[in-house]
């Protein structure tokens, strides 16, 4: 079975270059305003230390999100950043893992017109001038790194949310086309829609590219890896704490409050790792079909979550990513403490893990 050999035992990173503020909080049109205290984040944030120690816990990777703001500003598209903005920091963090021995996947986590983070901000897949703005952004990308080899891979971007599977795979070519001119080699990561839910890869086109690997996320169910988590209505809302593994009966009484099908649910007796795999099974059987390489580019739980829980959950997700052969990144060595979608498993200051356990399970 095909591999994605170099990113198989990795570690997400934001809060740095992404998700440094909360953007969920701010007007859409205030949230690529770059700040005086921005940049000094930038610099201080992540250091070689981080890296160091990511590497000393067996990883072999990192996961490296970062946004289009670092690269170009909307009132100039295309055209690079004065400041040298993107590449700056880009370039430091790549040097840092080549000394520790641990490669980078560069995933582009808001491109213009897409975000995880505003619902409405979807004009990506019907904009043919973001379009161009998007391919221009990896154009540029790839040209830059040319000269890197297997130590560096990119992700198309993070969490699609297209409004038809079919507007995102006609772009995901596109964009592996405009890397291929200069980087016929690189492995391309392309997710799938709905923000990579697994489910969503019986609509995922496989390429006729053998160093393309296709990704998906795991934070099934919601209500509890982002249990009580404010930026989700209705699980601040339902305000409870939820185990993993658990009786069925919490989560049972959790749908029928948001007001969701209770199907799924009411198929299992328990919320365990038989209940994770079956939501994997589209995953499974599209590795089957095409022989391709794929990978769980995120999965965690919220901070606030008890750490057993987090620990059983982040044990059973990594299992069956390693028995079916694919790669992970876990979400995420560390969230900035001002944000209100925390996923952490070290601690805001000392750097220090927030488990050990947890630790160990990753490694």
């Amino acid at each position: 079975m095909s591999e994605f050999k170099g990113y198989m035992h990795g570690i997400g990173i934001g809060g740095w270059l992404t998700n440094f503020k909360r953007l969920r909080f701010i007007p859409l049109e205030m949230s690529t305003v770059v700040t005086t205290g921005d940049r000094e984040h930038f610099e201080s944030y992540i250091t070689e230390k981080d890296v160091q120690q990511i590497a000393s816990w067996g990883c072999d990777h990192i996961r490296l999100a970062f946004d289009y703001v670092f690269f170009e500003e909307d009132a100039a598209p295309m055209k690079l950043r004065e400041d040298d903005l993107g590449f700056k920091y880009l370039d430091r963090f790549i040097a840092w893992c080549k000394k520790y021995d641990l490669n980078v996947l560069l995933d582009l986590h808001r491109a213009a017109g897409s975000s995880c983070e505003y619902t409405e901000d979807s004009s990506l897949m019907d904009d043919p001038a973001l379009q161009e703005r998007f391919l221009w952004l990896w154009r540029e990308t790839a040209k830059h790194y040319r000269a890197e080899g297997a130590n560096l891979a990119f992700e198309l971007l993070n969490e699609v949310h297209a409004p038809t599977p079919a507007k995102w795979n006609a772009l995901a070519k596109r964009a592996v086309a405009a890397i291929r001119e200069l980087n016929p080699e690189r492995k391309v990561v392309i997710g799938s829609n709905n923000y990579g839910s697994p489910s969503e890869f019986k609509t995922l086109d496989a390429l006729d590219d053998a160093n393309v690997v296709y990704s998906f996320h795991s934070y099934n169910p919601f209500e509890f890896t982002h249990q009580r988590a404010v930026i989700s209505p209705i699980t601040a809302t339902y305000n409870r704490y939820m185990k993993y593994p658990s009786e069925i009966e919490p989560y049972l009484d959790f749908r029928k409050f948001a007001k969701l099908g209770c199907e799924e649910y009411q198929q299992v007796g328990r919320i365990d790792r038989i209940f994770l795999e079956r939501g994997f099974q589209a995953v499974f059987d599209f590795q089957a079909k095409h022989a391709a390489p794929v990978y769980c580019g995120e999965f965690g739980v919220i901070r606030h979550c008890d750490i057993k829980s987090r620990e059983n959950y982040y044990r059973d997700v990594i299992a069956l990513c390693d028995e079916h052969h694919i790669g992970h990144a876990a979400w995420n060595y560390l969230s900035a403490p001002y944000d209100a979608n925390r996923f952490s498993i070290v601690d805001d200051w000392d750097r220090k893990p927030l488990s050990e356990e947890l630790i160990r399970i990753i490694k």
